[in-house]
């Protein structure tokens, strides 16, 4: 199976990601990355990002409340945000349209002051 992700680090360091289900994010070393390798789910899109400060990956799931799929966990959403000095672009990926939808989002959006701090990389 091939990986969600790759880095390479400003020193020369390589890291491998896992996959939707386990995207070993947060194993991911807190230092300078050089280039970030995005390979989008359920597409045959790759997304090469650098010169950036840093980048933030989730994955968004629901959960059917009611009829045959009750109780079911889906993948819904990826998003790969990437902060520049004066905006973040985000990716985000329909896991089931297969659809990738660009987005940009000035610094003081309130969506992204929101995510959780400690999941930002780079």
């Amino acid at each position: 199976m091939n990986p969600l992700y790759e880095i390479l680090f400003s020193d020369g360091e390589f890291f491998i990601g896992g996959n939707l289900q386990a995207t070993k994010w947060v194993e991911i070393p807190l230092k300078p990355i050089e280039k970030f390798t995005y390979y989008v789910p359920n597409t045959n899109k790759v997304i090469i990002e650098s010169n950036f400060k840093r980048i933030y990956h989730m994955v968004e799931v629901t959960t059917d409340f009611s009829g045959p799929e009750r109780g079911k966990v889906k993948l819904e959403y990826t998003y790969l945000i990437v902060e520049r000095e004066y905006e973040y672009e985000c990716y985000k990926n329909n896991l089931i349209t297969k659809k990738t939808e660009n987005i940009l989002y000035k610094k003081d959006n309130e969506w992204i002051k929101k995510l959780n701090p400690s999941f930002w990389r780079g």
